[in-house]
């Protein structure tokens, strides 16, 4: 139960974050326009950089998303199912995603560890360290596969009290 409470905490203060990213982002975008039709300083960093937060932003708040039940469905097809069919969908769905996640997340971890060690630079103005941005898309997808097992757990719950009715 600690445990929950405290990945709970995790994707609301990733939730948090990404807020301040978008914020950030905003602002620096408004800074931007600002600067090359006002100053006529383009700034040449501005568009990599904002690119990068949204990235990050994508993959810190999808699991967060994910356990308000946020994402696409197909709730039109799921609401003319009864409430048995309905969890029986919802757990297959949940497990098929749970695998899909945890095969990107394989992935995208042997990518990120790859481009560690051969220390690859992004081919752009920043030349930042490639790493930095595969590995926000491991740490997200590990938590969307998290997130995708406490969601079929609360399913199977539900499954188990419908079946005791």
């Amino acid at each position: 139960m600690k445990r929950e409470i405290a990945f709970d905490r995790l994707l609301n203060c990733l939730f948090f974050l990404a807020g301040v990213l978008l914020v950030v982002a905003t602002f620096s975008v408004c800074w931007g326009i600002f600067s090359r039709y006002f100053l006529f300083r383009p700034l040449g960093w501005l568009v990599e950089v904002n690119e990068y937060i949204l990235l990050c932003i994508a993959f810190l708040v999808s699991a967060w998303v994910l356990r308000q039940e946020g994402h696409v469905k197909m709730d039109i097809v799921l609401n003319l199912l009864n409430p048995r069919k309905q969890l029986v969908v919802n757990i297959i769905t949940s497990i098929v995603s749970a695998v899909v996640c945890l095969i990107f997340t394989w992935f995208s971890l042997k990518v990120t560890l790859e481009l560690f060690q051969k220390m690859t630079l992004t081919p752009t103005v920043l030349e930042l360290p490639k790493f930095y941005f595969t590995g926000v898309i491991f740490f997200g997808s590990f938590l969307l596969v998290i997130q995708f097992v406490r969601r079929t757990r609360g399913f199977l719950q539900s499954w188990r009290g419908l079946r005791d009715q």
